[in-house]
């Protein structure tokens, strides 16, 4: 069916979100606009940057839109912010979390940042957000209607696509992090997946979780795992209705939880194949238990002190998986646990989020799978165990053979970076050498996908 203005910005926005180079593209995709629900998610503002971390691990500008609002104030790359209106920077997660930088566009704010030791302020005009690029095709900025309300969706076009022309599409699922998946400006995991595979001529698609970037809802990390899996299989849904997407050539690729979600969703969808990167398989509470541990583990703490905090850790998930109560009234009933919601991965998400991934038998979803299967690991992931890709790749062999492809990275991390040894990839994680190596992977086996005759049974 054609893609409706109820689930995507109208055909004016639409011009404008694909840019002049790609206006010949767009043709085919305003065609497809009908009329009905006339509903537009709002875009954000944009300070136009790149927010990373310096040498002193604090969170800095690291990358800069000459044109973006950011500049046009005076900030510079390498500014330690400090404040966005009156709100204080500590970190990515706590940036994501709290929206520190979901502003209005046009709506003045002060930004204060350190430079150079010398504290500066600087009043910045947030300008409404690009849905940015991809080399050769345009993003389209959309939305599915959710339980949380609209969430927010890009759809990557490419320029040369034919009128009347079907792609194969990849949707790209992100993992548990309260962190956008929208394109800013630099180097980052996400485009460095995403440039190759749409350069490849494949539309790609993203959703956003509720409460994040443009993205209405409670707030990503109030909201639980149900609330975002809804996101997701209205987001498979909008992909496979649009008339320029080959359904029967749809793939998920997913990243981590990501890799959770793919099999849920494709246990009940046509898709025509499962690509994963990092993707646990047992029950979430026993990898939440590993991952916090590696965390401990990664500070370089003598082993009595590991052990010590992860009795704490023990008792709060106890806590947690045992009972219903929120994330206030835990704090309520035990202070002591503070720390560890503030400052561990057991605290980037609702105690309802982990409650509700950990009920998901994922290895009951896997079984529901029909298509080809792609398992890619990172040699020293220290967050999810290679066994977890190993017993995957071993369940669906079993009964048909040759079905699921295991294929493991060397040197890669858990966040797709590349290092020399173990230690330095739990040590410094995301902060290896780049590598094309995954992306060259999936896409030769896509090249195989695509090519097959045999398409996805429509359940």
């Amino acid at each position: 069916m054609p893609l409706r203005l109820s689930t995507c910005i109208g055909a004016l926005s639409l011009v404008a979100a694909l840019g002049v180079t790609a206006a010949s593209a767009a043709v085919p995709v305003i065609q497809q606009l009908g009329s009905g629900d006339q509903t537009v998610l709002e875009r954000r503002g944009s300070f136009g940057i790149g927010l990373g971390w310096n040498a002193e691990g604090l969170p800095a500008i690291s990358a800069i839109d000459p044109r973006g609002a950011a500049a046009i104030a005076g900030i510079e790359i390498g500014d330690v912010v400090l404040r966005v209106g009156e709100q204080t920077v500590e970190g990515a997660e706590q940036v994501q979390r709290e929206r520190v930088f979901a502003v209005r566009a046009g709506a003045p704010i002060k930004v204060a940042v350190r430079r150079n030791g010398v504290a500066r302020t600087f009043i910045v005009t947030p300008k409404e957000a690009p849905s940015g690029s991809l080399g050769g095709a345009g993003v389209v900025a959309g939305s599915v209607r959710t339980p949380q309300g609209l969430a927010r969706t890009f759809v990557s076009v490419p320029n040369d696509l034919g009128r009347n022309e079907k792609r194969p599409a990849v949707f790209l699922i992100q993992g548990s992090p309260c962190i956008s998946i929208e394109l800013q400006p630099g180097p980052s995991w996400m485009r460095r997946v995403l440039q190759p595979i749409s350069d490849a001529g494949y539309v790609t698609f993203r959703v956003e979780k509720p409460g994040v970037g443009d993205s209405q809802g409670v707030g990503c990390a109030a909201c639980g795992f149900e609330d975002e899996l809804t996101a997701y299989e209205a987001g498979l849904e909008q992909l496979l209705s649009l008339d320029f997407v080959d359904p029967e050539r749809v793939v998920i690729f997913g990243f981590d939880i990501g890799g959770m979600v793919a099999p849920i969703l494709a246990s009940d969808a046509p898709v025509a194949g499962i690509a994963t990167f990092g993707a646990p398989i047992r029950s979430w509470h026993e990898q939440l238990m590993h991952r916090v541990r590696s965390a401990f583990e990664s500070t370089g703490s003598p082993q009595f002190a590991v052990e010590d905090r992860m009795l704490d850790a023990r008792a709060l998930l106890s806590k947690i998986f045992s009972d219903d109560a929120t994330r206030v009234e835990i704090l309520d009933r035990h202070p002591e646990f503070d720390e560890l919601l503030s400052q561990t991965l057991i605290g980037s998400r609702s105690p309802a989020y982990h409650r509700q991934l950990d009920r998901r038998n994922v290895a009951a979803a896997w079984e529901g799978v029909l298509g080809p299967v792609l398992l890619l690991h990172g040699e020293f992931d220290a967050m999810t165990p290679l066994d977890e890709s190993r017993r995957i790749a071993d369940m669906l062999n079993e009964f048909d053979s040759g079905r699921a492809s295991l294929i493991v990275l060397p040197g890669m991390d858990h966040l797709t970076t590349v290092h020399g040894s173990a230690l330095q990839a739990r040590q410094r994680p995301g902060q290896g050498d780049t590598t094309d190596a995954l992306t060259r992977t999936f896409l030769v086996w896509m090249e195989g996908l695509v090519a097959r005759e045999v398409h996805p049974p429509i359940r």
